[in-house]
């Protein structure tokens, strides 16, 4: 299968994976709405958890499982493209969430009362009265599932990013590599311009009633089902198989070092992103930051590798610095999307009275629990990061992901599993502290 043979075949693929997202996100996103603040809290951590499972957990678990030779090629890519939807599933909901809902309910009521009745021009209404806001979520999460790397390795699953990857693992020279990265980077920068003109011209609107048409335990049913396939599941096993494993990691620990890369890492990246995204008030330029995190790591890890072997940069080269700039860029939409949610839910009035009266549990509960938790997400999409760690990490100070992913093409072990299961247990040992001391800080603020 020729290059471009597999650029098209992932193009097809990602469409599937867009249409099928939108149209689980939008009944979800109505249901979620009509909850009240607290069940959404909770029931939005569910939804979340699919997306801020690994990939590399994911492909290590099923790639690996005594059943996964079973599958046929068709139906591995089938699974793959099912557990893509799933985990992009998040982001179609949480985006709908910030552009306009199309038609009010009342004038819903009135389509279904008055509206056309031949099945083709009621599809056709229906189409048109949900405005854009479908069409661009669909475009985000195409891009995101075309340029989708890490589980599509290591499930061997055909991508233009797993060939190209390769290509450029082996040998390829870098001047080829990005030759080769030309189609598909027309492809997402042509959907990026679509991006980039279609939302500048809109403004977010209140988020839709929950007024979907699937009965109250559907959406119950997908979130906990999603939860438990993709990350609780995953999980369990990993931890299971690194029961045995503990005490010959202990001894050495030698996961000590990439462990400490990735945290410095993503504290860096998740910090700069976050403050970055904080300070840039303009609409227009906002969007225009985010374009390069939309790009794709693989591609814009090249574009940086390329960048920083001109003579000007070589110098700093084989530093942190071309990975710091590659993970902040890539955090950009995501730290710029979750400022807009931060500003729709803060309520200045409250929160001047909370300044006002020095309380340190309303000036938590009401700005800085919602901004740690933001920050928190920037963390653990850092963290997790892969492919532009093993292309950007300076020698000797690479992340533990980079390392894990070349152990894992050899097979599940006990050590290896206790190994994983430590990388994905230090994020939570770092947020808790880090947690901790945001608490203290609001409460020292609050005197």
């Amino acid at each position: 299968m020729t290059f471009l043979e597999q650029v098209v075949g992932t193009f097809a693929a990602s469409l599937l994976v867009a249409a099928a997202t939108v149209a689980l996100a939008r009944p979800l996103g109505r249901k979620m709405n009509g909850l009240n603040p607290t069940r959404r809290q909770l029931w939005g951590a569910v939804l979340l958890l699919p997306f801020f499972t690994p990939a590399l957990l994911l492909g290590y678990v099923f790639a690996r499982s005594p059943w996964a030779g079973a599958f046929r090629p068709g139906a591995l890519h089938a699974f793959y493209l099912f557990m893509l939807v799933l985990k992009l599933t998040p982001v179609a909901v949480l985006t709908l969430q910030l552009l306009p809902a199309g038609l009010s309910p009342e004038a819903a009521h009135s389509a279904r009362l008055h509206g056309p009745r031949s099945f083709i021009r009621r599809v056709c209404f229906r189409i048109a009265a949900a405005g854009t806001a479908p069409w661009l979520v669909g475009v985000l999460v195409f891009l995101i599932a075309f340029t989708e790397f890490e589980l599509a390795s290591l499930w061997n699953v055909p991508a233009w990013t797993v060939a190209l990857f390769d290509a450029h693992a082996g040998g390829l020279a870098l001047s080829a590599s990005l030759r080769l990265v030309a189609w598909p980077a027309a492809v997402s920068g042509a959907l990026l311009i679509v991006l980039f003109g279609s939302v500048s011209r809109i403004e977010p609107a209140a988020p839709a009633p929950a007024n979907g048409p699937w009965v109250s335990g559907s959406w119950f049913a997908y979130l906990v089902a999603a939860a438990v396939l993709s990350s609780l599941l995953p999980i369990g096993i990993v931890a299971s198989q690194a029961i045995t494993g503990w005490a010959s990691l202990l001894q050495t620990f030698a996961l000590g070092e990439d462990l400490a890369a990735s945290v410095l890492f993503a504290c860096a990246s998740s910090a700069a992103a976050f403050f970055f995204a904080k300070n840039c008030r303009r609409a227009g330029a906002a969007l225009a930051w985010s374009l390069p995190g939309l790009c794709a790591a693989l591609v814009l890890s090249l574009l940086l590798l390329a960048v920083f072997q001109l003579p000007v940069l070589r110098l700093v080269y084989d530093t942190p610095l071309p990975l710091l700039i590659a993970l902040t860029l890539l955090l950009l939409p995501a730290a710029f999307l979750s400022q807009r949610l931060l500003a729709a839910g803060e309520t200045s009035e409250a929160l001047f009275a909370a300044r006002l009266t020095g309380h340190a549990g309303l000036l938590w509960h009401l700005r800085d629990r919602r901004r740690f938790v933001v920050w928190s997400l920037l963390f653990c999409l850092a963290y997790f990061e892969f492919t532009a760690s093993s292309i950007l990490a300076p020698v000797g100070f690479t992340p533990v992901f980079v390392r894990l992913h070349n152990l894992m093409h050899y097979g599940q072990t006990a050590v290896l599993s206790a190994m994983l299961l430590a990388a994905l247990l230090v994020p939570v040992a770092v947020l808790l502290l880090t947690g901790a001391g945001a608490r203290l800080y609001a409460e020292r603020d609050g005197r």
